[in-house]
C-alpha cells in the first residue's frame, strides 16, 4: 500500500517525500527504522532510491 502511494506520487512528479517513524524510546525508533528499511526501502526500484 505504501509503495503504491510512492509510485503514484512519483508518476505525478514528486521527487522526494518525508516519513516520520513512531517510537516511544530510542530502541523502538531504531527497530521501526530497520523494519521500514527492510520492508519498504529495500522494495523500491533502484531508480527511485537516492544516495
Amino acid at each position: 500500500e505504501f509503495l503504491t502511494g510512492v509510485a503514484e506520487l512519483e508518476s505525478a512528479g514528486v521527487t522526494w517525500i518525508q516519513v516520520t517513524v513512531p517510537g516511544d524510546s530510542l530502541a523502538h525508533a531504531v527497530e521501526t527504522i530497520e523494519c521500514f528499511g527492510s520492508e519498504v526501502i529495500a522494495n523500491l526500484p533502484v531508480t527511485t532510491r537516492r544516495a
